[in-house]
């Protein structure tokens, strides 16, 4: 179909059409471009798939349309002068950086009926290449299957990079290799002095799905926006060699999963054989809301030798922190270490403080186990399933530290920090308000709620401490002090 470029009609009309049967607007830019769907539509106007009627092939294309007057017809004359720059300054950039044979090609840049159009080469959904785009701009890119992609059935994945001072939004982007190391990600929206600048994307994947004797790595994952970041699930994981780290930061705004289900927003940087996982920062001025967040060496459960470690997890906002359960183990190193902090600065009615499912930081070779510590600002609270800081298996390794210190209450279904043939970790419940520690484990044949032990007594190792600090009063009432079934 034909789609008619007029903002006003949006009719589709025959292939075969030169005018629109709605409006009469002409259906050809140049006599050589025919506009076939909208793929993205944002305050300067629109993006259309559309086909190159001037070559017999007839190939496929991207045109944008110039439009900030129609859609926005109170700007001022000086906005409306802005905006014409920075789309003309779009294109430019995007010629210079055409020039370059892995660059999508800036096709043409016309007058068409009174509006500007730019058109530029759409690349192949099977292509592997580099993408480098920077812009004065907004950044819209819907192509043909809603996605962008680098995969590369042989050699390296390609790098993507997208850096604009204006919104950033984009369908699914892959840059992954069967038989190399992925590609990396880079998405940078707005600047130190803009505000009010999003990403929001699908699904992000760099990861290497190499086999064979030679390590590939995932690739590496930067999300940097002004305000808010918004995505699918994110994944640089390695079949064989390291994962790649992750890193989404928000200068003033939250990062969120746009899934319906929380958990269908997972991060992984996991290494599931042969390397270390990755490391996965996210910083927030607001909120963070995402699902599980991975980050294992699984090496040990595939015939490969080394010593690989977890990845460290760093989460902190200013806001509320919420995530499904957070994982960096390892089967023959040291596991990674999570810290979470909400910097809650005052209070807030129902403040949400810290959520969090079941936290694994535990290490069943003989690396150690991750320290994990969660804090809470003023009058927030922390609730956190299950905490494994423990060493299992034969292991001679020392458990982790587990620290909670929050500003309101703490509710913790268990922790452990046991270690089998090392010391013990120490661990520390640390409440303005109350404390309860309401479920329990097994340890050979024994109920705890928290435990701290060392098996190998011989060896000089030691258990940890236990320390568990709340307010005397709340109001006129004794504070709850609850460990174990409280039913």
């Amino acid at each position: 179909m034909s789609n008619c470029l007029c903002l006003a009609c949006d009719r589709a009309n025959s292939i075969t059409t030169k005018f629109c049967t709605q409006c009469g607007a002409k259906l050809q830019i140049q006599e050589r471009y025919r506009a076939l769907k909208v793929i993205g539509q944002g305050g300067f106007g629109k993006t259309f798939l559309a086909q190159d009627e001037s070559k017999p092939s007839q190939p496929r294309c991207v045109i944008k349309q110039f439009a900030f007057e129609t859609i926005n017809p109170n700007a001022s004359q000086g906005t409306l002068d802005v905006a014409i720059r920075l789309f003309e300054q779009e294109a430019k950039r995007l010629d210079d950086l055409g020039k370059h044979p892995q660059i999508p090609e800036l096709l043409s840049f016309t007058i068409h009926e009174g509006k500007q159009y730019s058109g530029f080469q759409l690349i192949p959904y099977s292509q592997n290449l580099n993408f480098v785009y920077v812009s004065d701009c907004h950044f819209c890119l819907h192509s043909y299957e809603n996605r962008y992609s680098t995969f590369a059935g042989s050699g390296n994945g390609g790098n993507i990079e997208i850096a604009t001072v204006g919104n950033i939004e984009s369908g699914n982007i892959t840059t992954a290799s069967n038989a190399g190391n992925a590609g990396n990600i880079k998405i940078t929206a707005g600047s130190l002095t803009a505000i009010d600048k999003n990403i929001k994307v699908g699904d992000l994947v760099a990861s290497s799905n190499a086999g064979g004797n030679a390590a590939k790595t995932g690739g590496v994952v930067s999300l940097k926006a002004s305000t808010n970041i918004q995505f699918g699930y994110i994944t640089t994981t390695s079949s064989n060699g390291n994962a790649g780290n992750i890193t989404l930061a928000s200068a003033n705004g939250s990062i969120n999963t746009s899934s319906a289900d929380i958990n269908g927003g997972y991060i992984s940087a996991t290494s599931f054989a042969g390397g270390n996982a990755g490391t996965i920062t996210l910083n927030s001025a607001k909120d963070i809301k995402v699902g599980d967040i991975f980050a294992n060496s699984r090496d040990g459960e595939i015939s490969t030798t080394g010593v690989w470690n977890g990845g460290r997890v760093t989460l902190e906002a200013d806001g509320n922190i919420e995530t499904g359960n957070i994982t960096t183990t390892s089967i023959t190193g040291n596991a990674g270490n999570v810290t979470v902090k909400a910097n809650l600065r005052s209070s807030v009615a129902g403040s949400l403080g810290i959520k969090v499912g079941n936290i694994d930081a535990f290490a069943n070779g003989n690396g150690n186990a991750g320290d994990v510590k969660l804090t809470a600002g003023f009058d927030s609270d922390i609730k956190v399933l299950a905490i494994k800081t423990n060493v299992g298996g034969n292991g001679k390794g020392d458990g982790g530290e587990a620290y909670i210190t929050g500003g309101g209450n703490i509710v913790v279904d268990s922790v452990r920090a046991d270690s089998v043939g090392g010391k013990a970790g120490n661990i520390r419940l640390i409440a303005s308000k109350t404390v309860r520690v309401t479920s329990a484990f097994s340890v050979n044949g024994k109920s705890y709620s928290i435990y701290t032990d060392s098996v190998d007594d011989a060896s000089g190792a030691k258990g940890g401490t236990v320390t568990i600090q709340h307010s005397s009063k709340i109001t006129n009432l004794l504070s709850p002090f609850v460990v174990g079934d409280a039913s």
